[in-house]
């Protein structure tokens, strides 16, 4: 069981320091133990997560173990989905299953595209758009606690890797 004052990541809220255990009846089925988690990049969030045999909360990656996940992921880029809605059904299990190496080579594979679409004077498709900033936002939040910088800081951090 985990204690009060670890950091942990959960989901896509990033990372969160536990601030207190509860035992508590939030679902009508008796009380349960719950962790009380706050996130570090996010004020006035605190959520609640069952802690008996939890596994949507893990350890926040260290420097080395980001290090080698970024030299993993160079050249991982997705290919293009042409069809819209397949292409959002991809993203959307990309998200679902929260790999950071796939998420990475959904992040090449937007950026790419963007790049492509605003060369010939053409606008970047408003989904691509969100589904960019979200792999971004889960990106930069779940690498800022290992690398000991804000999430705002964390691309610079990426781009300085990824050009090495």
């Amino acid at each position: 069981m985990r204690q009060i004052g670890d950091v942990v990541l959960h989901g896509s809220d990033g990372c969160c320091r536990i601030t207190d255990i509860r035992r508590i009846n939030l679902t009508g089925d008796g009380p349960q133990d719950y962790y009380i988690l706050e996130p570090l990049y996010s004020s006035g969030v605190t959520i609640y997560v069952e802690a008996e045999e939890n596994d949507s909360l893990r350890e926040p990656m260290q420097i080395e173990e980001i290090n080698a996940l970024l030299e993993s992921v160079r050249g991982g880029e997705k290919p293009w989905i042409s069809n819209e809605k397949e292409r959002q059904a991809a993203l959307n299990e990309m998200f679902r299953r929260g790999s950071l190496p796939e998420l990475f080579g959904a992040v090449v594979m937007l950026y790419n595209k963007r790049r492509e679409q605003t060369g010939k004077g053409r606008k970047f498709h408003v989904s691509d758009e969100h589904y960019l900033e979200r792999a971004e936002k889960i990106i930069n939040r779940e690498l800022a606690y290992g690398i000991g910088v804000a999430p705002d800081d964390v691309p610079e951090y990426i781009r300085s890797v990824m050009e090495n």
